[in-house]
């Protein structure tokens, strides 16, 4: 979180303009969604951020705001509401009335719902423990700290999930006409899941059959090009796209010597070929490490060893809030300190565009080292890149916590970025049950509709261990592949956009880009021609003289 919370308010009320690259594409679903929660946004920023990723999936015109702001504002302007008690505090008669005039679909979840006329009559008794999940597709675990409310009454309502507790079963989610209600105090995890199946129902979308995602992780410019050679031509023939997520300069981190892809034609080359054949390049960070850790381990965008957003250079002493005397000079070191992240993240993401572009290797998105970026880092990325793939992480207090969903989204919280996300994990080299647990993974994923089967692969583990991983995907090949370059991701940056579309890459260059790279590949012709010119000028000048005398 913010130091300054109304912050997280501001960005969760943000409608888009049409500035950005993200903002730029036309929005998928005309529906125009306002989520209204009752609580405190401080202690529920998960919650929302749940609800947040689900919505984004249907809707990307969405509003998230205070059950009080909401009374100001109004609802009659929306199409679809969604509301969330996270509070002890049950409904006024005064809030009730913001919704007596509404006949859209409206969606009830968590506590107190049961003061809503619809859910009064379910005759709520108490509240249970979930230990699982359970619709018509299977059974799945959950957090054993999530209560669901017992309800009584449910004749004349469709009971679209149950979850499991100790002395039985008990409806989680129910439906009767355009009302929802989820009867869970918490829609994180499994329960948000669940409640993103229903989403379908509730925005009257169609469902699609899951799709698989592949990347290629943490490739650098000292990464074995013959490895990475093999994978792509084994991928090629099995007609398989694919992501590569590149990190475009290598720190030693002993000799703090750099050395960039420029410095290492082979892999270029190897590169080039895979982006030739299927593959989509990922701008990966520009070095993937802040301090003195390895590149491909480290952090990058999030002071990992201080647990907050890079704040400060690196040869810096560090600076923390027993250093400061009062409030007021803390607080002035944060101002210079967000400021210092925004230059930060701003040169290392349009250096490493930078990197990669003078490669002839075109990013399609980004993806965070980690997965761990501030929102000031994401708000920054949508000026850059239409297109994110991964995990986000959900607080700007910890990079302890990360949230997904298990189709694409494009939540608030990343301003118009659409978001690929990673739902099975990856292969653990020292973990020898990683391919039964990545498949079990699968198996739950591939139960929902529009889901992602997502996973990546580290290249220098070879070709054999992604070839086994394949084989136990291989009961999913009815599912088609994720080529990126069939999607609609832009990125802009100083003068150069780069688009795809229809499986091609489009490259637009303004003049000023295109005069730099043209000086930049041609200047072996043009030392030639300058010596040539300051011949010719001497000799005249001489000539000059000669006459002159």
């Amino acid at each position: 979180m913010k130091p300054v919370f109304s912050m997280l308010l501001l960005g969760f009320s943000l409608i888009f303009s049409a500035v950005s690259p993200a903002a730029a594409e036309a929005a998928a679903n005309q529906a125009k969604t306002l989520i209204v929660y009752k609580g405190d946004a401080g202690v529920q920023v998960n919650e929302l951020h749940a609800l947040d990723l689900a919505t984004g999936h249907f809707a990307s015109d969405r509003t998230i705001l205070p059950l009080s702001e909401a009374a100001e504002e109004g609802i009659a302007g929306y199409s679809h509401v969604l509301y969330a008690g996270f509070s002890e505090e049950a409904l006024s008669d005064k809030e009730l009335e913001l919704f007596r005039e509404f006949t859209g679909p409206l969606y009830l979840i968590g506590r107190h719902i049961d003061r809503f006329p619809a859910v009064e009559k379910l005759g709520p008794d108490g509240a249970e423990k979930i230990t699982a999940i359970r619709n018509a597709a299977g059974t799945w675990e959950a957090p054993v700290d999530k209560l669901v409310t017992r309800f009584e009454n449910t004749a004349g309502w469709e009971v679209l999930y149950t979850a499991e507790v100790a002395g039985g079963e008990l409806p989680l989610i129910l439906r009767q006409g355009n009302t929802f209600v989820a009867v869970a105090e918490s829609v994180t995890g499994p329960v948000s899941d669940a409640l993103g199946e229903t989403l379908f129902d509730f925005y009257q979308a169609e469902r699609q059959a899951p799709k698989k995602f592949l990347r290629l992780e943490d490739v650098h410019p000292k990464s074995d090009p013959i490895q990475l050679r093999a994978i792509g031509d084994y991928l090629a023939e099995q007609n398989i796209p694919y992501a590569i997520t590149v990190i475009p300069v290598y720190l030693n981190p002993q000799t703090h010597e750099e050395i960039r892809l420029a410095d290492e034609p082979e892999l270029v080359r190897v590169l080039l070929g895979m982006q030739a054949n299927g593959a989509s390049i990922i701008l990966h960070g520009y070095r993937h490490q802040y301090r003195d850790s390895e590149t491909g381990e480290g952090f990058e965008y999030w002071d990992v060893e201080h647990d907050r957003p890079i704040y400060q250079s690196k040869d810096e002493p560090v600076l923390l809030r027993e250093d400061f005397s009062t409030d007021e000079e803390f607080a002035a070191f944060l101002k210079q300190g967000q400021a210092f992240e925004e230059s930060y993240i701003r040169t290392t993401v349009e250096r490493g565009i930078q990197e990669l572009t003078e490669q002839r290797l075109y990013p399609l998105a980004f993806e965070a080292p980690h997965y761990s970026m501030s929102e000031t880092g994401y708000r920054i990325l949508s000026d850059y890149f239409s297109t994110y793939v991964g995990e986000i992480q959900l607080s700007d207090k910890t990079f302890n916590g990360t949230g997904i969903s298990l189709f694409e989204t494009k939540p608030v919280k990343l301003h118009g970025m659409q978001v690929l996300p990673e739902t099975l994990g990856y292969i653990e080299p020292d973990n020898p049950d990683a391919v039964t647990e990545l498949t079990a993974q699968a198996r739950y994923a591939a139960s929902f509709s529009d889901s992602y089967l997502a996973f990546f692969y580290h290249p220098y583990l070879g070709l054999d261990g992604l070839k086994d991983v394949l084989d136990v995907l291989s009961v999913y090949d009815e599912y088609e592949w994720v080529n990126m370059k069939e999607l609609d991701n832009r990125v802009v940056v100083n003068g150069l956009t780069i688009s795809t579309g229809d499986g091609k890459i489009t490259v637009d260059r303004g003049v000023g880009v295109l005069v730099a790279q043209t000086a930049k590949d041609m200047w072996w012709f043009a030392v030639p021609i300058l010596v040539f010119l300051l011949i010719v000028i001497t000799s005249i000048r001489q000539k000059r003289v000669l006459r002159g005398r």
